[in-house]
C-alpha cells in the first residue's frame, strides 16, 4: 500500500496536504514529514501544505502566514518560479 501511495504521489503536479500530521504523536509526524520530503526529492511536484505546528512550517521552502483566512506574512522575496527536480518546492499555510 505504501508504495502504490508513493507512486500516485510522485505522478502528481501538485500535492494537497491539509493538517496530514495534525492527530498524530511527534514519531507518525516525522515519518509522513520524512514521506513529503522523499517524494520531493524524486519528483517534480509543488507540494501544498497546511499546518498548525511551526515546526512542521519551518520545513517547508516557503511560508504564507494566516490568520483567520487573512494573510499576515509572505516569504521574502516572493517570486513565482519554475519547478524543477532540483528545487525544494513545498509551500506551507501556516495558521498559528
Amino acid at each position: 500500500m505504501k508504495n502504490n501511495a508513493t507512486s500516485i504521489l510522485t505522478s502528481s503536479a501538485l500535492i494537497l496536504a491539509d493538517e496530514p500530521t495534525g492527530n498524530l504523536d511527534s514519531e507518525t509526524s516525522g515519518q509522513i514529514t520524512a514521506l513529503f520530503r522523499k517524494i520531493r526529492e524524486v519528483s517534480s511536484a509543488t507540494i501544498l501544505l497546511v499546518t498548525h505546528d511551526q515546526e512542521i512550517a519551518k520545513q517547508g521552502g516557503r511560508t504564507i502566514k494566516m490568520r483567520d483566512g487573512n494573510i499576515l506574512s509572505l516569504p521574502k522575496r516572493w517570486k513565482p518560479r519554475p519547478v524543477s527536480p532540483r528545487s525544494y518546492n513545498v509551500n506551507v499555510i501556516f495558521m498559528p
